[in-house]
């Protein structure tokens, strides 16, 4: 997984310590799933809280990809995740049902093993609304409310990856990735400051001169080699 992703909700992790969950015989992976919103994982200024909350990625098939959503209409208990690895075999669930609190340090992003899609992750937030009320919200819904949080997620991305367009992938270090999304968070500003970025973003009526602004804050600092 590429370094510059920023940790988002539903982000797979492996050689996670769930301690206080019953041994399972199909968890020897010590897989976790990130299960907070974007919002409820940072705080106000950006950056991953100390303690987090995920919950258990078990095997469900080691051969098979369960891919039909027929085969989990009935089960909104999990979040099924076919062919996790991208091999093009196998099905793995995140269990909602067992759910633990870990220090964010227990999840660096050299362990991140997947991560959701916009779509994914949209589902992922229906299936557990309909898991904890036994209502579920249409999609677009859900995308509604969280267009301005997958925006931003976007626009840190795109500045890590501006910022680091003349690094070799393979030279790219966690360091330089996390100085270029404090840089992007400071940018953005707080939710606090009724003016910054951050909260143009939130709002649908400003969203598009605020893009607009982060995209020509980024070109400017960082041009395209191309462009020099």
């Amino acid at each position: 997984m590429p370094l510059g992703l920023p940790y988002h909700q539903g982000d797979v992790f492996t050689g996670v310590d769930l301690a206080g969950l019953p041994d399972a015989s199909n968890a020897e992976e010590q897989l976790a799933m990130l299960f907070m919103h974007p919002c409820t994982m940072r705080d106000a200024g950006g950056a991953l809280r100390k303690f987090v909350t995920v919950v258990r990625v078990t095997r469900q098939s080691a051969t098979k990809v369960l891919a039909d959503p027929a085969q989990w209409q009935r089960n909104y208990k999990v979040m099924p995740l076919p062919d996790l690895y991208d091999t093009g075999r196998g099905t793995h669930v995140a269990d909602f049902m067992q759910i633990s609190t870990v220090a964010s340090a227990a999840l660096p992003r050299i362990h991140r093993v997947a991560q959701l899609s916009a779509d994914g992750r949209l589902l992922m937030q229906q299936r557990i609304v309909f898991h904890l009320t036994r209502h579920a919200p249409l999609l677009r819904l859900f995308e509604q409310a969280v267009a301005h949080i997958e925006a931003e997620a976007q626009y840190q991305a795109d500045w890590v990856e501006a910022g680091t367009a003349r690094t070799p992938i393979a030279d790219v270090t966690l360091a330089q990735v996390e100085a270029l999304e404090h840089e992007a968070q400071e940018y953005l500003g707080t939710s606090r400051d009724t003016d910054s970025l951050r909260n143009q973003l939130a709002v649908e009526s400003s969203r598009a001169a605020a893009t607009r602004t982060v995209q020509l804050e980024i070109a400017r600092r960082y041009p395209r080699p191309s462009t020099l």
